[in-house]
């Protein structure tokens, strides 16, 4: 899954410097690394789910925004989507509000976000 997500990231942005593809291998290490130690397979769904979020979001954001504040600006929608998603599932009876949920929506989209950082270019 990790090599899918490298490959995808590398035809999108086929010109990453060795930094940059040193910071994405570390992102997809751990993100490898922390979903094979969750043992409900529904919290290795969010991760990933918010990861992709997070990245699409400072994409989608890079053309409007700058910086420090595109990343801001970037997490803090992950995050506000994550809490939605959370506080849905917590008004409907056959789900459950988790607040480790929460927590796991946002390594994600961190990890998604930092993704982004790394690979979205100037010039893009």
């Amino acid at each position: 899954m990790v090599g899918v997500a490298m490959f995808t990231v590398f035809w999108i942005h086929r010109t990453l410097n060795r930094r940059q593809w040193m910071t994405l291998l570390a992102v997809c290490l751990a993100v490898a690394f922390i979903v094979g130690r969750m043992p409900i397979p529904e919290e290795r769904i969010h991760l990933l789910e918010y990861a992709g979020l997070g990245y699409l979001i400072v994409c989608a954001l890079q053309t409007r925004l700058q910086n420090i504040l595109l990343y801001n600006r970037g997490l803090g929608l992950v995050f506000l989507i994550g809490i939605g998603d959370e506080l849905i599932q917590g008004i409907l009876p056959s789900r459950i509000f988790d607040f480790r949920d929460i927590f796991f929506n946002a390594i994600g989209g961190i990890m998604g976000t930092i993704i982004g950082a790394n690979t979205i270019s100037k010039s893009d």
